[in-house]
């Protein structure tokens, strides 16, 4: 049997930490430990993570006295969690009861697996659904098993499904090939590791929703994208996932166009939905 590390961040999400860490702790396949990490939060979500370690074993409190962002928590998980695997998890953001298992059976049945993914909801802040259909979903079986080629091949069709809510990984691969979150990736920090992955190891698509993405105007990933500010993160990630890439064993024309349409289909969209934010919709459907 594999264990599951959790790394929880939390900040200044106090109401939202009761529903998400309880959906934790009461996976049917527990996690090993749950390493919680508070970056300096201003309201009472101290008080309420303190009593969580305090009733449970296998968590563990640690709170930043000055606000160090996502990607050092995230880095400190990867570095310092003991469990095979590792789930990234958010406090305004909510698992199902069966994340862990699921994950854990897709790793045992696959030895080069490297990462699993589900479907996800999004809700809003009281927790009413806004989405739940993903259409990049509709063609895959129950469970698929995607090669580095197949996930290459989807990528440079603009095809990006994976949903960093149900990421669970092998940790022992990040620590191998030295990946780590990067603050200057912004809104998509997580897509260099998952690209990095999906495309050196086999991944798990299951076609099944297991977690809801909470949309929140003081979210990180609302905070972290303001279009034209983002160009020059997107010109970085770009840059560094091919010259991260580039040594692996792939097709260099596909990998090329992996990287470049991927890069134009995170700007386009994005362009789309900055410009509807100002009222424009020239674009129609194309780019939905």
């Amino acid at each position: 049997m594999l264990t599951i590390s959790v790394l929880y961040q939390s900040y200044n999400q106090a109401e939202y930490i009761k529903e998400s860490l309880e959906a934790i702790l009461n996976q049917k396949y527990k996690a090993f430990e749950i390493i919680i990490i508070d970056d300096c939060s201003s309201d009472n979500s101290k008080d309420i993570l303190n009593k969580y370690e305090l009733n449970h074993k296998n968590i563990k409190l640690i709170i930043n006295k000055t606000n160090k962002g996502t990607a050092s928590s995230s880095n400190y998980g990867i570095e310092n969690a003991k469990g095979d695997l590792i789930y990234f998890a958010a406090a305004d953001d909510r698992v199902e009861e069966n994340l862990f298992e699921e994950a854990n059976n897709a790793f045992i049945n696959n030895k080069n697996l490297g990462l699993f993914s589900a479907k996800i909801n999004t809700i809003d802040s009281k927790g009413n659904l806004i989405v739940n259909e993903n259409k990049n979903y509709k063609s895959l079986n129950k469970i698929n098993i995607l090669s580095p080629e197949e996930s290459l091949l989807r990528l440079s069709k603009n095809n990006f499904w994976i949903t960093g809510q149900t990421c669970v990984w092998k940790r022992e691969l990040l620590i191998k090939n030295k990946l780590k979150f990067n603050e200057q990736y912004k809104h998509y920090m997580d897509h260099f590791l998952i690209v990095n992955i999906i495309l050196s190891y086999d991944s798990a698509i299951l076609n099944k929703t297991l977690a809801s993405w909470r949309l929140l105007n003081n979210s990180y990933s609302s905070k972290n994208f303001r279009f034209f500010n983002a160009i020059p993160a997107f010109e970085l990630f770009s840059k560094d996932l091919y010259e991260s890439l580039k040594n692996k064993n792939l097709n260099t024309k596909k990998l090329e166009k992996c990287v470049h349409s991927y890069f134009n289909n995170l700007y386009l969209i994005n362009l789309k939905k900055h410009l509807e934010s100002k009222n424009f919709n020239f674009f129609g459907s194309v780019y939905d």
